[in-house]
């Protein structure tokens, strides 16, 4: 590797932010894994990351994703094997195959990071370096942002991701350029599949950006990228509040919307979905609406929003955790689509299937659940299992679980909503004062 001046590297905008990014995360002894290409953006990387590594005590590596898209692939790769072998640099490659599925440029994408990570583990390296430029990060944020994207999708290329870093988001190509020619290097590399205008990123490249330089000057790349900056710390600021939520929806609806929609997406991608802004907002029109709503995002999950918001798998019914009933107050079963409420009553006599009384004596507090397994009721003649009692009674099997049982302060059966009463509880009702647990059917 070329010695140069410590002013040259000091000058360089290029080393400052390489130095920067790597002095923050690494320590001495690690190896950095330089993702090299043969393009500018990614030569300029590796010499780098190569020239400030003794100042941190680090050991630098090259290594090179072959996709095989393109006739003289193979070749490519034995150039830069060739580079990197006359600046005595380690030099590991793959070949991948690339899934088309869900578009040829995020296929090669995953593929490309998923041979990254294995590179990196056969050379013992710690971390992987990415050539993504200031210029890289402003065609990303104007290509989401005429998709529609909010705060989230404008943060662009993160600066890291896991154990992969981006040191040069703050550089831009025309310093890439310079920095390049101040060493006597050239890109290795001339992917003609970037002049393709076929392809949104390159019409952004190509047409968008330079007449965005145009009208507002040379510094437009780096604004975006500065703007990308500032919407990751937006959404890392409501993303914390929202993670502080419970999923009570009296709770969800006092908070900005813009918090419930990030509550809402960390729940869809817990289960595997990742639903965009017009999804978001039509699932929290249903939070804000009164009564009980469901509404389905992708075909894959269902909000269901009762007295608590649940969100769950499309087909499969959301069992919720005891619901406390406190005197007065009213209370929804959102899985069971049923509202329940318990009052203090003169003469404590039930009118129906779906009322129960209870004498004052009775252990409170009183809690609505579902049926779990191994539930009993007391009878005349000794317990019957709740699930036999259900089959007996003719529920069909996707209706038990909608069924709610009441339980005392000890956990003991009262009540199979609508089916039958502990024997206890028969023998004490019509007591005057008393409770009534009232059972009313949400009307959608």
């Amino acid at each position: 590797m070329p010695r140069h001046r410590s002013k040259s590297l000091q000058r360089s905008p290029l080393t400052r932010a390489v130095l920067s990014c790597l002095r923050q995360v690494t320590s001495p002894g690690e190896r950095v894994v330089a993702a090299v290409s043969g393009g500018a953006d990614s030569i300029a990387l590796a010499l780098a990351i190569a020239e400030v590594a003794p100042r941190l005590g680090l050991s630098v590596a090259i290594a090179t994703v072959d996709h095989g898209l393109r006739p003289g692939s193979a070749d490519e790769v034995k150039r830069v094997e060739a580079w990197a072998r006359q600046r005595g640099l380690p030099m590991v490659s793959a070949r991948v195959n690339v899934e088309r599925e869900g578009g040829l440029e995020a296929a090669a994408r995953r593929a490309r990071y998923a041979a990254l990570e294995r590179l990196a583990d056969e050379l013992d390296a710690r971390w992987i370096a990415t050539a993504h430029t200031a210029t890289d990060q402003a065609e990303t944020v104007l290509l989401r942002l005429s998709r529609g994207a909010g705060a989230r999708g404008a943060r662009g290329v993160l600066p890291r991701r896991g154990r992969v870093l981006r040191p040069l988001l703050g550089v831009t190509r025309p310093e890439i350029e310079r920095f390049l020619a101040e060493r006597g290097e050239a890109p290795l590399v001339d992917d003609p599949s970037n002049q393709d205008l076929a392809r949104s990123r390159n019409r952004i490249r190509h047409r968008v950006l330079p007449e965005l330089r145009k009208a507002m000057g040379q510094g437009a790349d780096r604004a975006l990228a500065r703007f990308a900056t500032l919407a990751r710390d937006d959404e890392a600021a409501l993303a914390a509040w929202a993670n502080g939520l419970g999923d009570r929806r009296e709770e969800l609806r006092e908070v900005p919307a813009a918090v419930l929609r990030r509550w809402l997406r960390a729940q869809c991608e817990a289960l595997g979905l990742s639903p965009n802004e017009s999804q978001l907002q039509s699932a929290a029109k249903a939070v804000h609406q009164s009564g009980a709503r469901e509404v389905e995002l992708g075909r894959k999950v269902v909000v269901r929003a009762g007295e608590r918001v649940l969100v769950a798998p499309v087909g499969k019914q959301p069992r919720g955790g005891p619901v406390e009933l406190p005197l007065g107050e009213a209370r929804e079963l959102a899985w069971a689509g049923l509202r329940v409420e318990l009052a203090k009553v003169p003469h404590a006599r039930a009118a129906g299937p779906l009322e129960l009384a209870l004498p004052l004596e009775v252990a409170l507090p009183l809690s609505l659940r579902p049926v779990a397994p191994g539930d009993r009721l007391q009878g005349e003649r000794g317990t019957v299992r709740v699930k036999r009692l259900l089959v007996d009674r003719k529920v069909p099997r996707a209706e038990r679980s909608k069924v709610p049982v009441l339980v005392d302060a000890h956990g003991t059966l009262l009540w199979v909503v609508g089916h039958r009463v502990a024997a206890s509880v028969r023998a004490g009702q019509g007591a005057s004062p008393g409770l009534l647990v009232r059972v009313t059917p949400i009307m959608k």
